[in-house]
């Protein structure tokens, strides 16, 4: 009987360990808060994640999960100012090159078993996890993607271009939007123009160039650090720049991504490249379906992709110093859950992007009316993630955490600015603008 009755106990204790994991953390009963920063305002965005802070708490109900949202243009400095305050939150999303600048304050741990442990689980799209190493150890964890991506009117290539496809290479995507610049409406004026471009000094701009750039095989650093931005790559990069912005709309030099997108949803431009499909879900809610994507256009002896920015959690040292790493480690684990993570990959339907095979591949995630509706586009966005990069982070990692200085001075903006505006040729501004960044480089150090 006793031996019994002891059986059944060890039955119940090892079915306890199996339930909590063996480990410390939420399952082990003790009252725990997680407070975390993310920078996407939008209300359907908040309640996206409020769904799974939710789902997650009714797991964990001694666990209190609260989100703040900070605006990107806010975040470094109140992060600046938490930790000078010793009252950061425990995690926050950034992108690689926010990462560096909080690598650089000294405050953020490695998360190399966390990365590993997602990977094994989920597997991360190849490249993705590598925009976030430095020296051996990964700084960040990706949750989910963007990738850089050429969206598109297909009535309009089709009645203007005769393009029942859309442009492939350098000069496919010139000729269409060449033809696709005309007067709609024989008034004499240009209604429609064929690319929303940027020349404003701003990050838009940036991202826009160095996709050109990711093309054209042009980079800014080789992978001992040094500037290489000065190349015959560089040139043909802001060549074609020059020769696409022909076809874009006058007032481009005080465009945002905001200004682009509603100049695409309005009829005024038949092509953008953004990050996805950005104007998606405004398209699916005035039930327009005219609007599909591809991937990023590219000459024959270039290269595929585009800008790629990952949004990964960085987690702060204070997080290990109130003991809430674990339950803070079983959270992120839980956002990663394919169920759990394509809605927040789907916050905007393709203009963020699932970085993992198993959330890429999840049922749930096709059957989402506004995926399924644009599951072709989507399917081709969503391939052309292995091929992303991002500024300054091409070879397999950080060679030089100058790029994060060199990001936040917009320079590939004033260098598009010194083509467009000041009409300074290519080869010229290649050679400015190399300058420009070892100055930047240099004051780095």
């Amino acid at each position: 009987m006793k031996r019994n009755l002891f059986l059944v106990m060890l039955l119940i204790a090892v079915v306890f360990v199996a339930w909590t994991g063996g480990q410390k953390g939420p399952a082990a009963g003790k009252e725990m808060a997680v407070d975390f920063w993310h920078h996407e305002s939008p209300t359907h965005r908040v309640d996206a994640f409020q769904k799974v802070i939710d789902d997650f708490q009714k797991s964990n109900p001694n666990v209190t999960v609260t989100q703040h949202v900070v605006p990107w243009g806010d975040s470094i400095t109140k992060v600046m100012a938490s930790l000078a305050a010793n009252n950061p939150p425990d995690f926050i999303f950034s992108y690689p090159i926010h990462t560096i600048t909080l690598y650089k304050t000294n405050s953020i741990i490695p998360l190399d078993e966390l990365v590993k442990e997602i990977d094994q689980k989920h597997s991360y799209i190849p490249g993705q996890a590598e925009l976030l190493r430095y020296k051996g150890n990964y700084w960040g964890a990706p949750v989910f993607t963007m990738m850089y991506a050429l969206s598109y009117r297909p009535s309009f290539l089709e009645k203007y271009a005769a393009a029942k496809n859309p442009p492939k290479t350098w000069d496919e995507f010139l000729e269409i939007a060449k033809k696709c610049t005309v007067d709609t409406n024989g008034d004499g004026k240009t209604d429609l123009y064929g690319i929303a471009l940027g020349a404003a000094k701003n990050l838009f701009t940036s991202q826009q160039i160095y996709t050109l750039m990711i093309n054209a095989r042009s980079f800014i650093y080789d992978k001992e650090g040094k500037v290489i931005f000065n190349s015959p790559e560089t040139v043909r990069a802001l060549t074609f720049y020059k020769q696409l912005s022909q076809y874009a709309p006058p007032g481009i030099t005080a465009w945002a991504w905001g200004e682009q997108e509603l100049s695409f949803a309005s009829d005024q431009t038949a092509m953008m490249m953004g990050n996805g499909m950005p104007d998606a879900r405004r398209f699916m809610e005035m039930k327009n379906y005219d609007i599909a994507a591809t991937e990023q256009p590219y000459p024959p002896d270039g290269v595929r992709g585009g800008v790629s920015y990952v949004n990964n959690v960085c987690i702060f040292k204070k997080a290990q110093d109130r003991g809430s790493y674990e339950t803070v480690r079983q959270f992120i684990n839980f956002m990663m859950l394919p169920e759990n993570n394509t809605p927040l990959a789907n916050m905007e339907p393709f203009g963020f992007l699932p970085v993992t095979k198993t959330a890429m591949e999840y049922e749930g995630y096709w059957k989402d009316p506004m995926i399924a509706q644009l599951a072709d586009s989507g399917r081709a966005v969503l391939n052309s993630i292995q091929y992303g990069q991002l500024m300054g982070l091409e070879h397999g990692g950080w060679v030089n955490l100058a790029i994060a200085e060199v990001d936040g001075s917009s320079i590939l903006a004033e260098i598009a600015q010194k083509v467009y505006v000041n009409d300074l040729s290519p080869k010229e501004a290649a050679k400015w603008g190399h300058e420009q960044i070892q100055k930047i480089t240099d004051a780095a150090k």
